[in-house]
């Protein structure tokens, strides 16, 4: 199956040695899709910053037109189209698998032919397998022509946590064992990933921790003015709650379902003028509140007027992997956080200092409620939260850990 790659560059001195890094990605590469997407994105983003190019193999077509778009949204982002092929030939679908075109790609010849001619053609640095998804035939591609590969798991979607069925969660896991035993390095975003990693058997020596990371320096670029309107528009000035993330997420979806259900109605019973927002993806229709309203996606740089014009930032997360980077976001803002301890998970948050984490939702309303109502509070939460993600999660600190690995395979 072949697919397109897109370069980025921008020329400027750059301190390391690395010039043409090859990504190699289980879907599109745009904000719209968060998580390992976004993720990505602004890797490959901070990448082009730094003079470094980058070549991007992928495999979904259904949302290629959409996906160009989105990625031509953002002007200082460099584009161009190297390669486009057709579509391998369409097998019978798996019925007992959710990641079907996933486990369609870990296992198509066609897509490693397509990696095969871009590293013939290329002469990359080193190949970075993002995800488990893609890691058979990346890493063998890249072996055969001599090229260090690196293993960036973001989340590890075996675990039990990230709402697998046991079909793709045992698929996932010998694609896990596959990329950790066949990699120079292997990448996670937070410490007790790490740990699960080094407990199946890698050395710890490879198994190198890289935070996840926002941009922190776009929150104090946004005016004034743009707040407002966004405040005036929706009527926020009696308090507003906002939630972050693709509502097609399942554990994103069921974080809907709680604020409207169980935590929007108790805290406009306590601040009557409160309104949560909810922005993302995919709204759902089935779950609904009066004082929820659902903004749908709101492109890149566009989400951060929405968060500034937000007194209460919430995670009601139940299941997932990885770290959350609507956490970071939230965190670049300043903005005072509620949580659940699934939510924080793997990041290095303390409990009462620069966040707020509940489990029980009467309890988790309660301290919503709590933050709208004490200035004092909420400020220092954020206070404390922004200088947390400035000291350990801005992309200027966390780009330079994540080349320094690359270098090292």
């Amino acid at each position: 199956m072949w697919r397109n790659s897109l370069v980025f560059h921008r020329t400027i001195d750059v301190v390391f040695m690395l010039k043409q890094v090859c990504f190699v990605a289980p879907g599109v590469m745009w904000p719209e899709r968060g998580g390992t997407s976004e993720l990505l994105y602004n890797l490959l983003r901070e990448f082009g910053n730094l003079g470094i190019t980058s070549y991007l193999i992928t495999y979904y077509s259904k949302i290629y037109d959409g996906y160009l778009a989105g990625i031509r949204h953002y002007s200082y982002i460099k584009c161009e189209i190297v390669q486009r092929h057709s579509l391998m030939r369409q097998r019978k679908r798996l019925p007992i698998s959710f990641n079907y075109e996933a486990v369609k790609m870990s296992l198509s010849s066609g897509f490693r032919h397509f990696i095969d001619a871009l590293l013939r053609c290329f002469d990359s640095d080193v190949v970075v397998v993002t995800t488990c998804w893609p890691s058979l035939p990346a890493t063998v591609t890249a072996k055969s022509y001599g090229t260090p590969s690196v293993l960036y798991i973001s989340a590890i979607e075996s675990h039990p946590c990230h709402g697998l069925n046991i079909f793709d969660r045992t698929f996932a896991r010998t694609l896990e064992d596959i990329g950790i035993a066949r990699t120079s390095r292997v990448i996670t975003v937070s410490e007790y990933d790490r740990d699960l990693i080094v407990r199946r058997g890698a050395p710890p020596e490879k198994v190198k921790l890289v935070p996840n990371f926002v941009d922190c320096s776009r929150y104090a670029k946004v005016k004034e003015d743009k707040i407002a309107e966004i405040k005036g528009r929706y009527d926020l000035n009696g308090g507003a709650v906002v939630f972050i993330g693709g509502l097609d997420y399942p554990p994103n979806r069921l974080a809907v379902k709680r604020i409207c259900e169980e935590i929007a109605p108790r805290v406009i019973a306590d601040v009557p003028n409160a309104k949560f927002l909810v922005i993302g993806r995919s709204p759902p229709r089935e779950f609904n509140h009066p004082s929820v309203m659902f903004m749908g996606h709101v492109y890149g740089d566009e989400l951060a007027p929405y968060l500034l014009a937000s007194d209460v930032a919430i995670a009601p997360i139940e299941f997932g992997t990885g770290t959350r980077l609507k956490i970071l976001e939230y965190f670049a803002a300043g903005k005072p956080v509620v949580s659940t301890s699934t939510g924080a998970l793997g990041l290095d948050v303390s409990n009462g200092i620069n966040i707020l984490i509940e489990d029980d939702y009467r309890r988790f309303s309660d301290q919503i409620v709590r933050l709208l109502t004490n200035y004092g509070l909420s400020k220092s939460l954020g206070d404390e939260a922004l200088k947390l993600c400035r000291a350990k999660h801005d992309s200027k600190i966390v780009v330079q850990q994540f080349l320094k690995v690359l270098e090292e395979a």
